[in-house]
């Protein structure tokens, strides 16, 4: 603990970084009414330049009490205070043996902690830093992180169990801060310092021809004395490798960088050579050097064309058509030689995404070898949780799929939809149940809900076998429970790597049977939190298909 303390003091030495007055503390808390107990969800202690008054009583930011659905016992609130360095470091002393926060004069309960050292988060560039999402106003040179890690999240663990509760707190949140909790789970828990660099403003611009950079360095208006020489490092990255790097004192004003190379994203650091610190760094940084204008020629002429209503009526349509000219103002050959790397490039991640079965295409008589690369990932990503979430999902379906999962405890679920309505074609009034079932069922049989699953449930327990190591759970929609859905997707909810999903392009009972696509879908987690949902609204005994 004393090493940080005096690596934080030196940073926060006038002039060495900025010139910091005091200290706001941001708290996210939650108060547990059935133990009586007031927690950290999430501290955010940032250094500031303007005058505090330490007398000012903790403003509680939330008007009323923020609720969660799901979580009864449990309320949340915000709070912010301003305090100087020296209470700071007294209760962060304290809170390494004690596990709580004391700077509002409430005990806030944080747990065992860990202490993680100094970090530099630059401000976001071409690419988003996640940690921005919680940091306030990482907008410029960047700032110096340190963090108290809480190991053990026991107050927190219902966030983690249920990201549909976690979504909805942070939404909560963001009406009242601009922080994306949501977006940075393991923080949850942690105290964070923050101390914003601004004795230098950086900035690297393109100059207006050639492939010339330049970099401007302005101190802050009370510098002064504090003024000093700096290393500038740059480095043009292109296809994974290193083009060029480029390195030079800077102090005051704008330098011209020469680059050989035009159109490569850049990454750039000012060292302080003196204070041995980075005073400003960015992540890979592009520059516009070409610009593509859409040129549209609108025809005098329009298509028109006839479409049919609801109601069978005509209606006639006319959409004005455009012919287009692309006018490209970048070197013909650059973009040649660019074009070919881009090309290179997706066919290589086309082959990574293949072999990671992250996007395969089927056709008809691809049956078996859908099914199998479905089991592979069941197998890869499964050994927490699989859920499949497909309308038409059979017990067949079940037992060729979830039945195959090799981990012992798995949490597996299943969703699908009994359509009790009637219709012409009987299967289709019930499309999970095998044909040999469907001929012994009479139309009055399928109406009826309860003989309906209790052969279904009849013809998994048949074939489930002695179940071992099987944690398994199959509901359906029925009724006014829950909502209809038409995708097809299995997801892995907890996987080391968060929470990932594939689109499935078809049912269950047709993979491979006609043309679809299978791929990896991005937002995995907010797919995760829509099927937890629609499974705790089917919750009730009437939507229990089968349980292991």
């Amino acid at each position: 603990m004393y090493a940080i303390h005096e690596d934080i003091k030196k940073l926060c030495k006038e002039g060495v970084i900025g010139f910091y007055k005091g200290l706001e503390v941001i708290t996210i808390f939650g108060f547990n009414k059935e133990e009586k107990i007031v927690f950290n969800v999430l501290t955010v202690v940032v250094a500031v330049e303007y005058d505090i008054d330490i007398n000012k009583k903790p403003e509680i930011l939330n008007e009323k009490r923020l609720e969660i659905k799901g979580s009864s016992s449990i309320s949340f609130g915000i709070q912010r205070q301003y305090i100087e360095f020296d209470k700071f470091y007294e209760n962060i002393t304290a809170l390494k043996e004690t596990e709580v926060w004391s700077v509002s004069g409430t005990d806030l309960f944080v747990g065992s902690i860990e202490e993680i050292g100094r970090k530099f988060a630059p401000s976001d560039s071409t690419i988003g830093i996640p940690l921005n999402n919680i940091l306030k106003n990482n907008y410029f040179s960047g700032s110096y992180v340190y963090e108290w890690f809480n190991v053990e999240k026991s107050h927190l663990k219902f966030l983690f169990e249920k990201p549909a509760l976690l979504q909805e707190l942070s939404s909560k949140v963001s009406h009242y801060l601009p922080l994306g909790i949501a977006s940075l789970s393991d923080k949850l828990g942690n105290l964070i310092l923050q101390l914003p660099i601004s004795i230098i403003h950086s900035k690297i611009s393109h100059q207006k021809l050639g492939s010339n950079l330049d970099c401007e360095i302005y101190w802050h208006i009370k510098a002064d004395i504090h003024k000093r020489e700096l290393q500038l490092y740059l480095i043009a990255e292109n296809d994974s490798i290193y083009p060029e790097f480029y390195s030079i004192d800077v102090s005051e004003g704008k330098y011209p960088i020469k680059m050989q190379h035009e159109g490569f994203n850049h990454r750039y650091f000012i060292w302080d050579r003196k204070n041995e610190i980075l005073l400003s760094a960015s992540d890979l940084t592009g520059f516009i050097s070409s610009i593509n204008m859409d040129i549209g020629m609108l025809r005098s002429e329009p298509r028109v064309f006839k479409t049919l209503t609801g109601v069978a009526k005509q209606q006639r349509v006319n959409v004005q058509i455009s012919s287009n000219n692309d006018i490209e103002s970048k070197n013909a050959s650059n973009k040649s030689i660019e074009n070919f790397q881009i090309s290179r490039v997706f066919e290589k991640e086309r082959g990574d995404l293949l072999r990671r079965k992250e996007f395969i295409q089927y056709h008809k008589g691809d049956e078996y070898r859908a099914l199998l690369d479905l089991r592979y990932l069941i197998n890869e990503y499964g050994q927490k949780g699989v859920w499949l979430w497909d309308p038409y999902l059979s017990a067949n379906d079940v037992l060729n799929t979830l039945f195959f999962c090799e981990h012992s405890n798995s949490e597996l679920k299943a969703i699908t939809i009994l359509n009790h309505h009637e219709h012409e074609n009987e299967q289709n009034s019930c499309p999970f149940l095998p044909k040999r079932l469907l001929n012994k069922i009479s139309k009055k049989e399928i109406n009826g809900k309860k003989r309906l699953l209790n052969k279904f449930e009849a013809d998994l327990e048949e074939n489930s076998g002695n179940k071992h190591g099987l944690n398994l759970e199959f509901r359906a929609k029925y009724g006014n429970h829950g909502w209809s859905f038409h995708d097809r997707f299995i997801i892995f909810p907890f996987t080391d790597r968060g929470a990932m999903a594939w689109s499935l392009g078809t049912s269950v009972n047709s993979l491979g049977q006609s043309h679809h696509i299978f791929q990896k879908v991005s937002h995995a987690q907010l797919i995760a939190n829509s099927f937890d949902e629609l499974w705790q609204e089917l919750n009730v005994e009437e939507c229990l298909v089968w349980k292991s």
